[in-house]
């Protein structure tokens, strides 16, 4: 876990008997707290289209400011980032390639959305101006989430502040599935009388044309 910044001391020297110091023992850092309150929202939608990963509820609330946050999102299998923030276009970190990700600022704060570097693991990355600690709480935008692969696919999205105490986590889980409309099935008539089996404006036709073929 990233050590966020050090305390001004690493112990408090207490003068003892006879002028000798004595050193107690105190935490040589300090870490920032985040308390979770935002749900991430699950989503469901047809084969191809985006869906919105939004959070509702409070921001994460930090016990003391900080510079920059790093958000974990992760990236699911069959899926695909696309360049969105709160639905308006950022620009990309490398022109022509949104693989490298993308970045936007809203109101004065910075967002990146990019893959690390190491790991591969896509990352929010929101700061102010660098490193001075301004940031008290973390709201994240409405991102846009893509499906590369055109079959049903459900994957859990999952957001990680990892450098902080308790690593504040939510989820959501997304669900891409086929349109199957109800398809009326007229069932053999019986004495004179046919059975619907799936409710429809077909099948109410078809039931209608045969009454009026037997009166005939």
């Amino acid at each position: 876990m990233t050590k966020l910044r050090n305390a001004v001391l690493a112990g408090v020297l207490i003068t003892g008997i006879g002028g000798v110091g004595v050193l107690t023992a105190t935490p040589a850092f300090a870490e920032i707290v985040a308390t979770p309150a935002g749900t991430l929202i699950s989503a469901t939608g047809p084969i191809g289209q985006d869906l919105d990963v939004a959070m509702t509820g409070t921001a994460w609330t930090l016990s003391e400011p900080t510079g920059i946050i790093s958000v974990e999102l992760g990236l699911p299998a069959g899926t695909v980032w696309r360049n969105s923030f709160n639905g308006v276009p950022g620009t990309e970190n490398s022109p022509g390639n949104p693989d490298k990700g993308f970045a936007t600022t809203i109101d004065g704060v910075n967002y990146n959305l990019f893959p690390h570097s190491l790991t591969g693991i896509w990352t929010l990355q929101i700061n102010t101006t660098g490193l001075v600690p301004t940031i008290t709480e973390v709201k994240i935008p409405t991102l846009k989430l893509g499906q590369t692969t055109p079959a049903p696919l459900q994957t859990q999205l999952t957001f990680n502040i990892k450098q902080l105490t308790g690593e504040p986590e939510i989820s959501g889980t997304f669900t891409w599935t086929d349109d199957q409309p109800a398809i009326p099935v007229i069932a053999p008539a019986i004495g004179g009388a046919a059975a619907i089996a799936g409710i429809g404006l077909a099948g109410i036709v078809l039931v209608r044309r045969r009454r009026t073929a037997e009166q005939a």
